[in-house]
């Protein structure tokens, strides 16, 4: 079983490589059988962007990287308890599509198994990321 700060050391070296863009670098950090939600919606649907496995992952998180474009990192709060962790996290995003820019925060929840991460649940704020997603392939999923 991983140590909590091995868990730690993991999780920032992949927030970092998400700052960078570097999808290989991420890929590395998950398994291949994992899940991706993005959770919370305007209209109070709930789930609203999914993955299963790393194959429907990775064009996922490619469209995620032309359309939030990341900068400033900085993570604010990181709770780990056996397998489990939650990360707080704020960056500056600038929409690949219109240019906007705005700090936000997220939170993670994340879960791990043999030193990999198996679920990961994402919260954002979605009227922010609905305004930014305007133009990109990934309009209309809020």
């Amino acid at each position: 079983m991983m140590q909590r700060l091995e868990k730690e050391r993991l999780l920032r070296e992949m927030y970092e490589a998400r700052i960078r863009n570097d999808f290989d670098a991420i890929s590395d950090f998950f398994a291949p059988d994992m899940h991706y939600h993005m959770m919370g919606s305007p209209d109070g649907r709930g789930q609203i962007i999914q993955a299963a496995g790393l194959d429907e992952f990775r064009p996922l998180t490619e469209q995620f990287m032309k359309t939030f474009v990341l900068s400033d990192l900085h993570i604010r709060n990181v709770v780990i308890e056996d397998d489990k962790a939650v990360v707080h996290w704020q960056v500056r995003m600038q929409s690949g599509s219109t240019g906007d820019v705005a700090l936000t925060d997220l939170c993670d929840i994340i879960e791990f198994r043999d030193g990999r991460i198996v679920s990961f649940v994402e919260f954002c704020d979605t009227a922010l990321a609905g305004r930014f997603m305007r133009g990109s392939a990934l309009a209309g999923k809020l």
